[in-house]
């Protein structure tokens, strides 16, 4: 028999055999699925978050049909389906919350109970005051939809420090703020824009939080009973007994028409840095603004916010304010020819100089200005008061500076490619210069520079896409845009070691040509000035700068080839102050051990302390997660050594720092110890030590800032204004996870 019909009678037998027994034709009955949950059925996180996991049991699965696990909260994530379920519960800032995932197969299901606490501040500090000087303003924002009933409540130290201010939403159509407990809870206390001076020196602005204030008293002598915690456990109490200057504001205005002439004029220009139209700001007075620009004890004050076209600057550095009528705007538009609402007012000083007398905003009115003078007709708690000043209207501004037009020798960019907008846009930062880069990648001596952070469309970061790209106030990142915060300009000094001069590109374009060459034409945001800057080479040299990147070494920054132990023996320590840079709650400095010779180990921390800005010293660990007491770790920024760094000056020798520890003591005879042991990214160990006196940046280089517009409806007699109109810095870092951190400290190289 042939093998394959052997193998057809083997197949038929089976078949043979049923057929000699009992017919049963019915398919076997599938056994039931089995899906039980195995561990807890509720689940509980603190309110940092962290892990989950759930078991199950699963029994009979069905071929082709899965497991499948869900939840509608935003908070809970990464649901990975295994042996084991797995999910990520989000660390809370706010109150208690829970949900459910839901775990199914085919017809079975079962339930799991998500539950996670609320935040919960723990105390870290404490800062206890008792002082004995404070001052409220009730505001009327109504106009603007908010509540008519908010009051800026402000405490200061008696030689006129402000310690802090608050923002309390009182009862609706109260005239003086009513005793009781204000929360945040409660909507009766504003966290964001809590601002609070620690040690009276450093500002400490809430945006977040929770916290409440106990109000005891009423006009005739209050008491305040303040506790605060930010959003990451720092915690702050402030207690004060006493009279609040200004409470009652419109209780001592004139009741009868005012026919008055002032002789005292202040004012500042402020251009269009705060308004799209050029914004003039006045004060008339009869007696005038101290030598520190408050207001003085008895004087009469009539504030006036002008908004208009620009005026003309004379050889003597004045503008003029265009002659023509403002009219009052109660809802601050800005437009041309209006007087604004919140910059103006009436204000009456009392006979101590402590306070305001009256103090209020205008219900109508006009300012009317000549070349020769200013009449000021408004309305005043139903009174019509006509102010008369005789004389020029013309603010100091100083000689203008005149239009730039600069023609670039040298082009080359920074290719960051999409790290920082993934999968939307690249990012270049773009330099123009006249001298451009030494032979080991320095910025010249005597060398001018402007930079332009620009998102271009996703490409290769071989070449910068033609197009005009245009500066961006917003920071948005959006294509087609440079940046305000990371452009600017910038001329060196002899040394090439500070700014003779530096700006930033407030408005403007840059456009690339497809051949490479390069037209921008910005306006600069300090000066005012317009510059004209033409690149026609055509050859830009990019630094491909993009994520995973690295330098010598294969991915490594390290030239070093053996752990080194630093010689500091004749060094100096420089440190600089940067507040609460990164915008977390942490003092930040950076300090460089520098050799006096020039010659040798040079070593520099960027280190996150705690909330007291009076001293660095402490126990700091290599970690770039922001949190108190660590170093940022060594990282490259438009060619800088920025973070924790080992170099010297040969311009080879280099080593980030990428792991370790920092310790710096105060030795208490004004001199410090600092010793580190840290490891780079080629896993070198570093170390070192040093003692001695620390000294100051300032010692090294100048630092700039900008002004702003300060408010001066809260200006009395030797207290210290409150905050601007705009919380607004020329150059405002954003953390390193969301964007390259801005080149900042020593300019060490």
């Amino acid at each position: 028999m042939k093998l394959r019909n052997f193998f057809y009678l083997l197949l038929a037998l089976p078949l043979f055999i049923a057929g000699c027994t009992e017919s049963n034709t019915d398919e076997p009955t599938p056994k039931e699925v089995k899906l039980e949950l195995t561990s807890e059925a509720s689940l509980s996180f603190e309110a940092e978050g962290g892990n989950g996991e759930i078991s199950y049991l699963l029994e009979n699965i069905i071929e082709g049909v899965g497991l499948t696990a869900t939840c509608e909260a935003n908070w809970v994530s990464d649901i990975t389906l295994g042996d084991k379920i797995t999910f990520v519960v989000a660390a809370n800032e706010g109150e208690a919350r829970d949900t459910k995932i839901v775990v199914g197969y085919s017809d079975k299901s079962f339930e799991v109970a998500i539950q996670q606490k609320a935040y919960e501040p723990v105390i870290t500090n404490e800062y206890l005051y008792d002082e004995t000087l404070a001052f409220a303003e009730r505001v009327d924002l109504s106009d603007y939809g908010f509540p008519s009933n908010y009051y800026l409540i402000a405490f200061y130290t008696e030689d006129g420090n402000i310690l802090l201010g608050a923002v309390i939403v009182g009862a609706e159509g109260e005239d003086i703020l009513s005793a009781g407990t204000y929360t945040s809870a409660n909507g009766g206390l504003l966290m964001e824009g809590f601002e609070l001076y620690v040690g009276e020196e450093e500002e400490y602005f809430f945006e977040g939080g929770n916290g409440e204030i106990v109000v005891g008293g009423d006009i005739e002598g209050y008491t305040f009973d303040i506790k605060i915690a930010d959003v990451d456990g720092n915690k702050f109490h402030f207690t004060y007994e006493g009279t609040v200057n200004a409470m009652n504001l419109s209780g001592n205005l004139p009741t009868e028409p005012v026919n008055i002439t002032l002789d005292t004029f202040n004012g500042e220009y402020y251009g269009t840095q705060y308004s799209p139209t050029y914004n003039y700001y006045i004060v008339l007075s009869d007696k005038g603004l101290n030598a520190d620009g408050y207001a003085q004890a008895g004087g009469t004050y009539y504030q006036i916010d002008l908004y208009g076209v620009e005026g003309e600057v004379d050889a003597d550095g004045y503008i003029a304010i265009p002659a023509g009528t403002y009219t009052f705007d109660a809802i601050d538009t800005m437009a041309e020819w209006t007087m604004g609402n919140y910059y103006s007012g009436y204000a009456k000083v009392n006979a101590e100089g402590t306070g305001y007398e009256a103090q209020v905003s205008y219900e109508s009115g006009e300012a009317i200005v000549t070349a020769n003078g200013i009449t000021l007709k408004v309305v005043i708690g139903g009174v019509e008061h006509t102010v008369t000043y005789t004389g020029a209207p013309k603010i100091y501004v100083g000689v203008p500076a005149d239009d730039v037009e600069f023609k670039a020798q040298y082009a080359y960019a920074y290719y960051f490619g999409d790290q920082y907008t993934p999968g939307y846009a690249d990012n270049y930062y773009l330099f123009l210069s006249d001298l451009g880069l030494d032979e080991e990648g320095y910025e010249m001596a005597n060398g001018t520079y402007y930079r332009f952070d620009i998102y271009t469309p996703l490409g290769d970061g071989t070449k910068i896409p033609a197009g005009t790209y245009t500066i961006d106030m917003t920071d948005s990142g959006d294509l087609w845009t440079a940046t305000l915060s990371y452009s600017g300009y910038y001329v060196l000094d002899e040394y090439a070691w500070d700014y003779v001069e530096n700006d930033y590109p407030a408005s403007g374009t840059i456009v690339v040509g497809e051949d490479g060459s390069i037209t921008a034409e910005v306006t600069m945001l300090m000066s005012g000035t317009n510059h004209s800057v033409v690149y026609s080479g055509g050859n830009i040299t990019i630094y491909d700068m993009s994520e995973g990147e690295g330098g010598e070494g294969g991915g490594t920054y390290s030239t070093l080839e053996s752990d080194w132990n630093c010689n500091l023996s004749d060094h100096t320590l420089y440190y600089e102050a940067y507040g609460d840079w990164y915008e977390v709650g942490y003092q930040n400095w950076v300090i460089a051990i520098m050799p006096n010779s020039q010659e040798g180990d040079f070593v520099q921390f960027d280190i996150l302390g705690g909330t007291d800005s009076s001293s660095f010293a402490g126990e700091y660990t290599i970690s770039d997660s922001l949190g108190s007491y660590t170093a940022y770790p060594g990282y490259i920024d438009e060619g800088y050594m920025s973070g924790g760094w080992y170099y010297t000056e040969d311009g080879y020798t280099m080593a980030p720092f990428v792991d370790g520890w920092l310790d710096i003591t105060d030795n208490g005879d004004s001199t410090f110890t600092v010793e580190f042991d840290v490891w780079d990214d080629a896993d070198y160990n570093i170390t070192g030590k040093w003692t001695g006196e620390l000294h100051p940046a300032s010692e090294l280089m100048q630092a700039t800032r900008s002004n702003a517009k300060l408010r001066p409806s809260l200006v009395v007699a030797e207290q210290k204004p409150a905050r601007s109109k705009e919380s607004f810095r020329v150059v405002k870092p954003v953390q390193q996870s969301e964007k390259k951190a801005v080149k900042k400290g020593l300019n060490l190289r």
